[in-house]
């Protein structure tokens, strides 16, 4: 299966798509398309490819890409191994499907931040991306996850009014928050090799 890969509009955001394994070989291959149902597509891919792909950070935005690198996100776009996202993406765009490999425990609480482990890898989240984490089942889009999180803030009185407070200070909407939170919590994700992404079945 191919996608027809986007034109790059500057600036932009890279979420990698798809289950990387790599083998005492050193062969490394991203599987993508593991939905029930559907035939994974495993895409191979040199050194080079593979770090490059490891890179990629879905909470950075990308001032512009030029050369090899606009070549291979292109690339890596057409054979569906990532998702280009505006730079600053509203949850209508978080349309993929997040699955854990790996429990995820909690290790330390902190002032409204949580440090988990991963398969004995530690990362650090907000309350807000920690709130998401249990409900990233491997069927609901990271968008229905970040919506169901906000109802429930909202449905709390307290909360709420918390939130609006926040929103006035940082004059950032609370939507534009969980955005940043869900990107962000799953960077930590893929960056701890416990989680990895698809788009919508």
């Amino acid at each position: 299966m191919t996608f027809e890969p986007p034109a790059l509009s500057s600036p932009f955001r890279v979420l990698p798509l798809g289950k990387l394994d790599t083998y005492e070989n050193g062969a490394a291959v991203v599987t993508v398309g593991a939905f029930p149902g559907d035939a994974p597509v495993g895409v191979s891919l040199v050194p080079e490819f593979r770090d490059f792909y490891e890179a990629l950070n879905p909470s950075v935005v990308v001032p512009e890409a030029h050369g090899g690198s606009a070549q291979l996100l292109k690339d890596f776009a057409g054979e569906g191994l990532v998702k280009l996202l505006p730079a600053h993406p509203g949850l209508q765009d978080l349309d993929v499907v997040v699955t854990c490999v790996a429990p995820v425990t909690v290790k330390q609480v902190g002032s409204g931040s949580y440090v988990l482990d991963a398969d004995g890898r530690e990362f650090e989240v907000s309350e807000l991306a920690f709130r998401m984490l249990p409900l990233l089942d491997g069927q609901r889009t990271l968008e229905e996850v970040a919506v169901d999180v906000r109802a429930t803030v909202l449905a709390d009185r307290a909360q709420r009014a918390a939130m609006e407070d926040i929103e006035r200070d940082s004059g950032q909407s609370f939507d534009e928050m969980l955005a940043e939170e869900a990107l962000l919590l799953i960077r930590e994700l893929f960056d701890v090799g416990v989680g990895h992404f698809e788009r919508q079945a």
